[in-house]
């Protein structure tokens, strides 16, 4: 296994690569196959991303977030979908990670251009990983964004009431 180093150069490209995403993110994956008892990669998330609040009803006890640059908001939420918590990650501020419980609603909301190393455990498998919230569209719907903007907008105002 060869060495990779996560520095300015790496987080450029995967920047690039997450500005060309549709998704506006994009993943490195440092385990070599799904089948990997530890999933380890690094996300790279632009601001306009939305991920569709989930948790991870089998398998996967823990997420860890390490965010490496940027500033974003871990959200957790109730099962009707009340902002249960909130924690900024920012480096600046000296917020550094989140360990979440993953059977619990959760999703990130990305304020600025951020890149985070995120480990969980495997096997990785597409059909049983997420459980996607019913009270919040998905990411493919078209009210995926008009969520986002209300989302940020309600996170926002609780980390810096004025």
């Amino acid at each position: 296994m060869e060495n990779v180093y996560v520095d300015k150069n790496f987080v450029s490209e995967i920047s690039q690569k997450a500005e060309e995403s549709p998704r506006n993110r994009m993943n490195f994956n440092f385990h070599k196959s799904e089948e990997d008892p530890i999933q380890r990669f690094v996300n790279h998330m632009l601001p306009t991303t939305y991920v569709t609040p989930h948790k991870h009803p089998l398998g996967t006890d823990i997420e860890t977030f390490v965010i490496l640059k940027g500033h974003a908001v871990m959200v957790t939420f109730t099962e009707d979908g009340e902002i249960k918590d909130l924690y900024e990650l920012d480096p600046k501020q000296e917020n550094f990670a989140v360990e979440i419980n993953a059977r619990e609603f959760h999703t990130l909301v990305v304020l600025e251009e951020s890149s985070f190393y995120e480990i969980k455990r495997g096997p990785y498998d597409q059909a049983i990983d997420k459980e996607f919230a019913s009270w919040a569209p998905l990411e493919s719907d078209e009210l995926g964004l008009v969520y986002l903007e209300e989302l940020k907008s309600r996170v926002k105002r609780r980390i810096n009431p004025i």
